[in-house]
Protein backbone atom coordinates (compact mmCIF):
# COMPACT_ATOMS: atom_id res chain seq x y z
CA UNK A 1 0.00 0.00 0.00
CA UNK A 2 1.59 3.09 -0.92
CA UNK A 3 0.79 6.33 1.04
CA UNK A 4 1.64 9.97 1.16
CA UNK A 5 4.28 11.85 3.62
CA UNK A 6 1.18 13.69 4.20
CA UNK A 7 -0.26 10.47 6.10
CA UNK A 8 2.26 10.17 8.30
CA UNK A 9 1.89 11.93 10.81
CA UNK A 10 6.23 12.78 12.03
CA UNK A 11 8.44 15.49 12.65
CA UNK A 12 11.31 16.10 10.02
CA UNK A 13 13.48 15.01 13.14
CA UNK A 14 11.34 12.26 14.33
CA UNK A 15 11.90 11.11 10.59
CA UNK A 16 15.58 11.34 10.93
CA UNK A 17 15.59 9.51 13.93
CA UNK A 18 13.54 6.54 12.72
CA UNK A 19 15.64 6.16 9.35
CA UNK A 20 18.68 5.95 11.82
CA UNK A 21 16.67 3.08 14.01
CA UNK A 22 15.58 1.37 10.59
CA UNK A 23 19.34 1.35 9.74
CA UNK A 24 19.63 -0.10 12.74
CA UNK A 25 21.95 2.12 14.73
CA UNK A 26 21.81 1.98 18.50
CA UNK A 27 20.04 4.80 20.30
CA UNK A 28 23.59 6.19 21.66
CA UNK A 29 24.79 6.11 17.75
CA UNK A 30 21.85 8.14 16.47
CA UNK A 31 22.37 10.78 19.18
CA UNK A 32 26.19 11.29 18.09
CA UNK A 33 24.62 11.74 14.34
CA UNK A 34 21.88 13.88 15.00
CA UNK A 35 24.07 15.57 17.71
CA UNK A 36 21.18 15.43 20.01
CA UNK A 37 20.86 14.21 23.49
CA UNK A 38 20.12 10.28 24.09
CA UNK A 39 17.23 11.40 26.06
CA UNK A 40 16.10 13.18 23.02
CA UNK A 41 16.23 10.55 21.08
CA UNK A 42 14.28 8.39 23.52
CA UNK A 43 11.73 10.67 23.39
CA UNK A 44 11.20 11.03 19.92
CA UNK A 45 11.37 6.88 20.15
CA UNK A 46 8.58 7.09 22.38
CA UNK A 47 6.73 9.67 20.44
CA UNK A 48 7.03 7.77 17.15
CA UNK A 49 5.94 4.75 18.67
CA UNK A 50 2.80 6.36 20.20
CA UNK A 51 1.87 8.74 16.66
CA UNK A 52 2.35 5.17 14.37
CA UNK A 53 0.67 3.04 17.12
CA UNK A 54 3.35 0.73 17.35
CA UNK A 55 4.94 -1.05 19.96
CA UNK A 56 8.44 -2.56 19.23
CA UNK A 57 11.75 -1.28 17.50
CA UNK A 58 10.81 -4.08 15.49
CA UNK A 59 7.77 -2.61 14.52
CA UNK A 60 9.03 0.70 14.00
CA UNK A 61 11.88 -1.04 11.75
CA UNK A 62 9.24 -2.88 9.58
CA UNK A 63 7.33 0.10 9.56
CA UNK A 64 10.41 2.43 8.28
CA UNK A 65 11.27 -0.30 5.75
CA UNK A 66 7.71 0.06 4.35
CA UNK A 67 7.33 3.40 3.65
CA UNK A 68 11.24 4.55 3.78
CA UNK A 69 10.43 6.66 0.71
CA UNK A 70 7.81 8.65 1.79
CA UNK A 71 9.55 9.18 5.49
CA UNK A 72 13.05 10.14 3.49
CA UNK A 73 11.33 12.77 2.12
CA UNK A 74 9.45 14.16 5.21
CA UNK A 75 13.48 13.90 6.54
CA UNK A 76 14.86 15.85 3.99
CA UNK A 77 12.13 18.55 4.39
CA UNK A 78 10.38 17.76 1.08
Amino acid sequence: MMINEQDIPISQREAEVLILLGQGHRQNEVSEKLGITLRTVKMHRASLKNKLNLNTLVELTRYCDEHLPSIDRIAKGN
